[in-house]
């Protein structure tokens, strides 16, 4: 098999008790500011250009 230059970026989320959503179905705990501590931020453009390298 010839190599091939991929690479695989995963964002996941779990809770501890192994369900994503809180019991009326809202997921508003995933929910991040665009601010990190770091002081690095990620504005829309980024955002687009990154979901642009994805194919699959």
């Amino acid at each position: 098999m010839p190599h091939t230059d991929s690479r695989v970026t995963i964002h996941m989320a779990a809770s501890l008790d192994g369900f994503i959503a809180r019991a009326n179905g809202a997921v508003d705990w995933m929910e991040t500011p665009d601010h990190y501590a770091a002081g690095e931020t990620m504005s829309a453009d980024d955002a687009r250009a990154f979901l642009a390298t994805i194919d699959c």
